[in-house]
Parts: structure tokens; sequence; C-alpha cells
């Protein structure tokens, strides 16, 4: 979601985007159609999306089938054998003593097997079909698979399938058809998703009665059906290695088996698999499917080690793991990711489906704290720089935004992998993963607060260009937020626009989220201690940079970024503020839930809360001390209807009886707001229509918490187990 009532599809960007923006809009489009679908089921339950959400789980409380998986072996090696190289088939739950101090250890949830997502898939395909793009037909490029024809494949799976980002309501969202399709990727993207649905409907009805020989499929459409059914192939694949369906708990076997999916047996996953091969197959034996960029690299990677599962069960085990053939080598033999040099062409259309390819590489099975996955959060960062600064992005801006938490998040301590800065450096280049380290937690929680007061001390701004020599591809230094240096303008616009996404899909499913996060407490902390102190001086410079601009044509010169970026900068921080404002309306709403009050009383809070006419000794006395009783929040309280008097704002997280209040992080959020309509006037952001628009926007998010949550938010949610 960008803005209650706008477009947020097209933007201030035109129907028929660039190169780049077609690829960017499609990653978002399936991120916004394709995000609760996953392998072998489609799509799943609010439940089961719900129970994927990260978290943090003992190692006794994972089930013994999920600990005898690759994965839960490694996780047993990790956490019982941390210091010795031992194979994690060495190792069984069985044979470690209960007593063991390791069973209390506590690892991340998304370190965990899961049914992977079906974007995974859909991104193999457009990798694969740009690999035949650039390299097919023998190393030369065929030029009958063209950018609008990848583009059709990426998205050919989101049709009549609504666009929940598009709007807050899911039943107002639009339903994405051909039309939708023509009006925001172009008319010839849209006859090859046409053509592409009917030609693989055609594959699918003729394979099913042994007669796809007889088909007649164009080479270039034939290409992309392989795409298509073989990247399939690939989840149904990794799903067998995990041995998924034997982790699941009975609620989601019941969807599984619901969905028509064979559900018995020690090998479940064998049904589907066998004809996602079978269908594999068949598509590469159509004509005109090119073997070299295509074929060959899954024929001998993927392909073969399905053939040997089918036949001994016992191999299933090859299939996955940090170099398993169902992922590791399928992704390193493919054309683009052989022959494709992304350190070298950072700025090339190439570089941003590897690194789309890298997303979903190492966030596989990573979840967020809301409903979304880290594949589809990455996909809406990019989305959202695009559509600030439009064709004025340059691609390794938006690789780096894509990939913001590829390292962080991709590390062993979450997703199980061993991700690092050096080897983005490999992968992508010195300045691309500079960028990506600017973004990248450090390990001193300070350096990012330390990094953006130095950027807001800085004349100037630090682009890309100047900050890292393209030439010093192995020399440069690179790590993690590194605050002796300001970030640079790429560094600014991801920060923005992750802080952005975030409260925006907060915003979106409050009903979603768990324990402390459902209440106001820690969203109120986080909003104004923890991204306040980074989000603040960030969008001052911005401020500061903009309005010198617009007083002195000189100085704009001096900056060093053309005026379409500068008005990019506006449209950036007029979208940081409206997201920061409508997290803060659903804040106040569940503060106001949790005192009991009335939706008179709720009005009343939020009125004074964002009245600058409202002084602070005013809200103290007739707000805090009058309207917010604790009285009845106690009262809630004893009634198990809010967990503690810490899980509120306006009490410290650890407080105990007698319960003192701790106003001074919610009275500073109060402060940020005001300081937020002070920025709004003073880059003349605040008009008649743009205030009308925000109030709008305001009831309507309080409007959506209500609805999603109801009384949800009064009662605590049963500690979740992973599964």
């Amino acid at each position: 979601m960008s803005r209650v009532g706008r477009n947020t599809v097209t933007g201030a960007i035109a129907a028929e985007p660039t190169k780049l923006g077609k690829l960017i809009k499609a990653y978002r489009l399936i991120a916004s159609t394709l995000d609760n679908e996953r392998a072998l089921i489609g799509p799943i339950s609010e439940a089961w999306q719900n129970a994927e959400i990260e978290t943090l789980v003992r190692v006794r409380d994972i089930p013994r089938a999920t600990l005898a998986t690759v994965r839960g072996r490694e996780i047993l090696a990790s956490v019982f054998r941390p210091n010795l190289p031992i194979d994690p088939f060495d190792i069984h739950p069985d044979q470690i003593a209960v007593t063991d101090s390791g069973w209390d250890q506590v690892v991340n949830s998304n370190r965990l097997p899961k049914l992977e997502p079906s974007i995974n898939a859909v991104v193999l395909s457009g990798v694969i079909m740009q690999g035949i793009r650039r390299f097919g037909r023998n190393g030369g490029g065929d030029r009958s698979v063209t950018l609008n024809l990848v583009v059709a494949t990426l998205i050919h799976s989101c049709l009549d399938k609504p666009d929940r980002l598009a709007t807050l309501e899911l039943e107002d969202a639009p339903v994405v058809d051909n039309a939708y399709i023509e009006a925001h990727f172009g008319r010839q993207v849209a006859v090859h998703v046409r053509n592409l649905r009917q030609q693989h409907a055609d594959f699918l009805d003729a394979w099913k009665l042994g007669a796809t020989d007889q088909l007649s499929i164009t080479p270039r459409y034939a290409n992309a059906i392989a795409a298509i059914t073989v990247s399939k192939l690939r989840l149904s694949a990794r799903a067998a290695g995990e041995q998924i369906i034997a982790t699941l708990c009975p609620d989601k076997l019941a969807e599984l088996q619901a969905a028509g999916v064979d559900t018995r047996g020690d090998f479940p996953e064998r049904t589907q698999l066998e004809i996602d091969y079978k269908l594999t197959l068949s598509a590469f034996s159509l004509p005109g499917v090119d073997y070299h960029a295509l074929c060959e690299p899954l024929e001998n990677t993927l392909l073969q080690a399905v053939r040997d599962t089918l036949t001994d069960p016992q191999k299933r085990h090859r299939l996955v793991g940090r170099r398993g053939r169902a992922v590791h080598e399928v992704h390193n033999n493919l054309p683009l990711m052989e022959y494709f040099d992304a350190a070298a062409w950072p700025n090339d259309i190439n570089t941003l489906h590897l690194a789309a390819l890298e997303v979903t590489r190492h966030l596989d099975k990573c979840r967020r704290k809301s409903r979304v996955t880290m594949v589809s959060h990455a996909f809406g960062l990019a989305n959202a720089a695009w559509r600030e600064f439009g064709e004025n992005l340059d691609v390794s801006t938006a690789a780096a935004a894509m990939m913001h938490d590829v390292v962080e998040d991709g590390s062993s301590a979450v997703a199980g992998y061993y991700h690092s800065l050096r080897l983005l450096r490999k992968r992508f280049g010195a300045p691309i993963a500079a960028m990506v380290g600017e973004v990248t937690d450090a390990r001193d929680a300070n350096q990012g607060t330390l990094k953006a007061n130095q950027t807001l001390e800085s004349p100037g701004f630090r682009t890309v260009r100047t900050a890292y020599d393209v030439g010093r591809y192995t020399t440069m230094r690179i790590r993690p937020t590194d605050s002796r240096t300001p970030y640079t303008v790429a560094g600014i616009i991801t920060k923005l626009v992750d802080t952005m996404t975030t409260f925006n899909e907060s915003v979106r499913d409050p009903d979603s989220l768990e324990g402390w996060w459902r209440h106001s407490g820690i969203r109120v902390y986080w909003a104004e201690r923890v991204r306040g102190p980074i989000m603040r001086p960030l969008i001052a410079k911005l401020s500061d940079e903009i309005a010198q601009s617009r007083h002195d044509p000189h100085y704009r010169d001096q900056l060093g970024l053309p005026e379409a970026m500068m008005q990019g900068m506006v449209s950036l921080v007029d979208e940081t503020l409206d997201a920061a404002d409508r997290y803060m309306a659903q804040n106040l709403a569940i503060l106001a839930s949790e005192y009991g009050l009335d939706s008179d009383g709720e009005r009343e809070l939020i009125t004074r809360f964002i009245d600058p006419d409202t002084s602070a000794a005013t809200f103290c006395n007739e707000v805090l001390g009058s309207l917010l009783d604790d009285n009845k929040l106690g009262a809630r309280v004893s009634r198990g209807e809010v967990p503690s008097f810490g899980h509120v704002a306006l009490f410290s997280r650890d407080c105990a009886a007698p319960y003192t209040r701790d106003e001074g992080t919610l009275l500073d959020y109060r402060e940020s707001h005001l300081f937020r309509r002070e920025l709004r006037r003073r880059l003349e952001l605040d008009d008649e229509n743009n205030t009308a628009r925000r109030e709008q926007e305001r009831h309507a998010v309080v409007a959506h918490y209500h609805r999603r949550c109801g009384q949800c938010s009064q009662a605590p949610l049963p500690r979740r187990v992973a599964r």
C-alpha cells in the first residue's frame, strides 16, 4: 500500500514503463498476487501464513519429524556441536541427552523447512527466459525472446487474481485481467500473456491425452512453457528433499488434502514430483526449446537428481541442503548466472534479474513479523524506489534495494545460510555490495543513528558514483553500516523505502502480528526509539537539500543530481511521512483499544494527538491524565484483555507493580508527528487537497484496524510453536 485511494500501481509513472520499470512492476505484481501461494498446494489460508511468521522457537519445541530432515539436522549440529565440522547426518535427536542445555536454546523459525513460495518458481522462470534471450542459440542470443515475453512469463500466473497491494481493503482490490495488464505493462506484454496462457493450457491438455507431439507451438512460447514447467519442478523437488509433508501439523495436512494433495505414505511428495518431472520432459521435447540455454543446465542437475529420487527415495537428501541439486546447482548452472558478469555491468537489466534470484535463493524460507514473505518485501522495496524516481533510478540502486536484507537475513543465524558482503561483492561487484553494506545492520545498534547524523551534518549529497570507484572491485573496504561515512543517495533511498514498506505492511495486516507486536508499547518504541533516530536525520537532510535547491539554482547544480531526481526526493519524503502517519494512526487505535475507549474516546485521542494547537501541557492534562485512565487499563489487564501494563505505550516494557508511567516515549512520538507536519509546511506539501487526503487515509486505517482485529487485540495469542 502506498496511498489509500491512489492508483499505486502506476503512481506518477507512465503506463508504458521503461525496461527497468516493466521488470520492477512485474516483481511487484507477483508479490501482490502470489505471496500467499506455496509449492504443491497453491493458495494457503491466513492461518497457515500466520503459523509461518518469523519467531524464535526453542529447539525442544521443534517437532522431531522436522529435526529428522536435512534442515533439522543442520540446526542440531549448529546447536549441539557448534565447533565441530561434522556431517549433519551424523547427528540425531535421539542421540542427544534430554538434559542437554542445548534443547533450551532458541533458533529463528526461518531456519525450519517450509513449503517455498510460488514466487520463487516464477522468478526462476524469468531468469531462465532472460538467459535464453541473452545467451540462447549457442551463445548469440535469441531475439525472438523479447523483454516483453520475459515479463509476460513472470506475470502470466497473476491473471484473475486480486492486486492486493493496490488498495487497503482486499474487496476493493482490482482483479488482474488483460485490460489491467495492457494498461500497466503495454499492449505487447498483454498479447504475450494471452498467447502464453492459451498455449500453456493447450500443452497441459495435450499432455493429459499423451498428444503433445501434435501441438503446434512457436519456439518462443515453447521455451516459456519449458521454463515455467521446470521451475515448478524445482519447487516440488525441494519439498520432496525436505520431506516437507512429514513436518506439517494436522491443520496444514488437512489443507493439503482439501486441495487434492495425497499426504499418505513415507514419500507423499512423490505423486506431484513425478507429475512435474514428466511434464518437464514433455516440455523439453517441444520443438524449438533451446537445448544449451535451458535443457542441458537443468538435465544434468535437477532432472538427474529427481530421476534418482524417484528410483530410490533414500536419495532425496541430495536435492536439498546448501549444495542441494534442487537449488544450488540449478541456479549456478543457469546461463545468466554462469556467463553474465554483474560486477562488470551493475546497471545492466540482467543484474536486476540476478538480484531477484539472489533474494529467492537466500531468503526462500524467510517470513517477516507479518504475513509478508521476505521475497515479497524485497520486491516491494524496489517498486517503491522506482515509483518515486522512475527512469532516473539506476539498476544498481534498484538491485541494492531489492537485496538490502539478503546478507543480514541470509545469515546462518536467520536463514541457515552463510551469506556475506564478501560473497555479494564477488557476485555483484563492490559498488552494489557497498550499497547493501550501508543498510545492513552492524553489531553495534548505534551505528545506524551515528551514520544518519553524519549524513545530516555533511554538505550536499554523497552520490554512488563519487562514493564508490567502480574500478575497485577487490580493494574497496566493505562493512555493515560504517558510521564514519554518510549514507549515499542510494542508501538514503533504501532506508526510507524500507521503513515506508514496513509501516505499510503492518498497517495492512495488523491481525497477523503476535505477542508484543500486537500492542502499542513495542510499536511506538520501535517507531520512535529504534527507527526514529535514523529516519529523522535522513528526512531532515532531504528536506534541507530540497529547500536549498528550490531557492538557489546554483546550489542545485552543485548537488550533482538532476532536477528529476530532486523531484523524486520530494515524492519520497512525502510518501515516507504519510506512511509514518498511517502507522501512527494504527498505533493510536491500538492504544485506545488497550484502554477500552469507545469510538468517541478514540477519536478524541487521535484528534488531540495530531493537533498542533494542543499544547504539550494540555495534552498531558486532558489526554494522558484524564482520557487514558490507568484504572480502566488495570481492569482490562486483570481480565486478561491486555497481557500487562508493560505492553502499553505509557509504561516501560519491564515495569512492575506499583506501576509507574513512563510517558516520555509517547510524548516524543507526538513531537515526531508535529515535526513531520512542519516538514510538510516547509516543503509546501500541506495544501488543502493533501490535508483532506491524509485525513481520509487516517480514518480508513483506523476503520481497517477494527475490521481486521475486532476484539483480537484485547487478548494475547496462544504461544505458537513453529512447524
